[in-house]
């Protein structure tokens, strides 16, 4: 009988430490275990899942447009840009009247390039890699034409 009591008030202790400590932990931004990215299907067993599902977690890319001339950079407004992966369009999007953009989209890990859609106009590039869900992009561009 003490034995079992015993076991029961080490058993309760090694719980208690488990669930105590620090509140918040510091996650990788590519932790896929903690329930952002997956979730348990529909289907269960005795409260097991059997099936897990992928969660649809965006990148953001946010940043802003300049044209550089001669050590002089300017924001540049509504520009037209595209974003390539292994030299494949991946989608287009626009900086706004500030030069500023925001592209929300599921991108798997990887690098990735940003050009401008005018290709007449501008000349230049941005070089991406996608290794976490948020990225500040400064896309510098040159003007082919005066």
């Amino acid at each position: 009988m003490l034995k079992s009591q015993l076991k029961s008030v080490c058993l309760i202790l090694f719980l208690i430490s488990c669930v105590s400590g620090p509140e918040t932990e510091k996650k990788s931004p590519l932790n896929y275990l903690n329930g952002e990215h997956y979730e348990a299907g529909g289907v269960t067993l005795g409260g097991i899942p059997l099936s897990v599902r992928r969660r649809v977690v965006p990148v953001t890319i946010k940043g802003h447009v300049v044209v550089s001339k001669e050590n002089f950079e300017t924001r540049s407004r509504w520009t037209r840009l595209a974003l390539f992966k292994d030299d494949v369009l991946v989608t287009r999007f626009q900086s706004d009247e500030k030069g500023r953009f925001m592209v929300k989209r599921d991108l798997p890990s990887g690098s990735y390039e940003i050009r401008p859609v005018d290709d007449k106009k501008y000349t230049g590039n941005q070089l991406l890699l996608v290794n976490s869900y948020e990225h500040n992009v400064k896309v510098t561009l040159k003007r082919t034409t005066p």
